[in-house]
C-alpha cells in the first residue's frame, strides 16, 4: 500500500485518509539589486536629448519589461531598484519622450558589473 494512504474503520465503515505530505519548498531565489545609470550629456550627433537642452527621462528596460521612476525625469543619473532572480541581464535604457523615445544604450550586463551601454554606463550591485 502507498505510503501517503491510509484505510481506517469507524463504526464498521471503510474510510481512505490522506496522511499529510511534507513538501520541501525552494528558498526563495529573487535578490534585490540597485541600478545606476549615468547617460552621457549629448546623443552621438551632439545634439540634447530633449527639447530646449533638458536632460533625458530616463527608462529602464530589463529582459523587455520597462521600469521608470519620478526620480529619473530630466537628469542624467539615475538610481533604480529592481528584483530578480538571475545574474544577468539585456538591458536598454531609453529617453522617454512625447514624440518618438530616443535609445540610449543597450547590451548585456551582470551583477558587480560596471558597463558601458553606448551612450550609457550602468552599474548593478
Amino acid at each position: 500500500m502507498n505510503k501517503h494512504f491510509k484505510w481506517i474503520s469507524i463504526l464498521g465503515t471503510s474510510i481512505l485518509t490522506v496522511c499529510s505530505l511534507s513538501k520541501v519548498i525552494a528558498a526563495d531565489t529573487t535578490n534585490k539589486y540597485t541600478i545606476l545609470i549615468d547617460v552621457n550629456s549629448t546623443k552621438a550627433d551632439g545634439k540634447a536629448w530633449d527639447a530646449f537642452g533638458n536632460a533625458p527621462d530616463i527608462v529602464l528596460e530589463i529582459e523587455g519589461t520597462r521600469y521608470s521612476s519620478t526620480h529619473c525625469k530630466n537628469t542624467y543619473r539615475c538610481k533604480m531598484s529592481f528584483t530578480s532572480p538571475n545574474k544577468e541581464w539585456y538591458l536598454g535604457i531609453i529617453d522617454k519622450d512625447l514624440g518618438i523615445d530616443d535609445l540610449i544604450g543597450k547590451g548585456q550586463c551582470s551583477v558587480n558589473s560596471t558597463c558601458t551601454l553606448d551612450r550609457a554606463t550602468v552599474t548593478i550591485n
